[in-house]
């Protein structure tokens, strides 16, 4: 589950506080609001949760390039 540390519609520790409760890995991206793929920054988001995937074995090696 991911958070955004400037969210004022969902504050982070809401999610952090849901993660734990379903076992999920959890992290919160700084300096982001609640609408972190549309944010500055959103390609560091996105690589994220592309390297989580992978870390997962949900999906395969992905290029941002």
């Amino acid at each position: 589950m991911i958070a955004a540390s400037e969210d004022k519609l969902v504050a982070a520790r809401t999610i952090q506080f849901a993660s734990k409760k379903f076992k999920a890995d959890f992290k919160t991206f700084e300096h982001h609001a609640h609408y972190l793929m549309r944010e500055p920054g959103w390609e560091k988001v996105a690589e994220d949760c592309l390297g989580w995937l992978e870390q997962v074995g949900a999906i395969g090696p992905v290029s941002m390039q």
